[in-house]
């Protein structure tokens, strides 16, 4: 599968090439654990046996400046039409009404992905650091009775705009969390 001219081939890459085939072969044994027996449990897990993910915290840190500095990665004038395509094709439903507004989703939070956090936010008499705290403390009064005109959007603008970066060292990997 790989070059056997070992200059060839990146070590890092080679690393978590086997370390995700080893976690394909953990997935595949799983359910026999249940269904054949336990003697499967003998290829779970095996991921882990390398330790944290070769990603150094110097290879993170670039990886975050790039991210942030503004500059456009890759040609997306070649890629501009086919994102088009993808995008007004994609859930193509006819019935406007059943698209939910702009500022119908964002006064929704149970509609918003899982991950993100907020600034501390005070609701129902508790201290809180999440964004659906921060939403419902913006949404209801002190006696959880939904407020008039709400635009979570507006309020949102109106906070700092803050990122704290922090790594999150895993069995598996290490990850920058924004």
């Amino acid at each position: 599968m790989f070059s056997q001219n070992s200059k060839l081939v990146n070590s890092t890459v080679r690393d978590d090439f086997v370390r995700q085939s080893l976690n394909k072969i953990s997935k595949w044994a799983f359910p026999k654990v249940f269904s054949v027996g336990p003697a499967y449990m003998l290829l779970m897990h095996m991921e882990t046996l390398g330790s944290k993910s070769p990603w150094t915290k110097e290879t993170v840190w670039a990886d975050i400046d790039k991210w942030v500095s503004g500059e456009q990665q890759g040609d997306f004038e070649l890629l501009q039409p086919y994102i088009d395509s993808i995008f007004t094709q994609w859930g193509h439903d006819s019935n406007r009404n059943n698209f939910l507004r702009f500022k119908e989703f964002c006064n929704d939070p149970m509609r918003w992905g899982t991950s993100g956090g907020a600034k501390k936010t005070k609701f129902k008499g508790e201290v809180y650091r999440s964004k659906w705290a921060w939403a419902f403390g913006r949404l209801l009064d002190n006696k959880g009775r939904p407020k008039d005109s709400v635009d979570l959007y507006s309020e949102a603008c109106k906070e700092p705009e803050v990122c704290v970066v922090a790594f999150k060292e895993e069995e598996k990997k290490t990850r920058e969390i924004i």
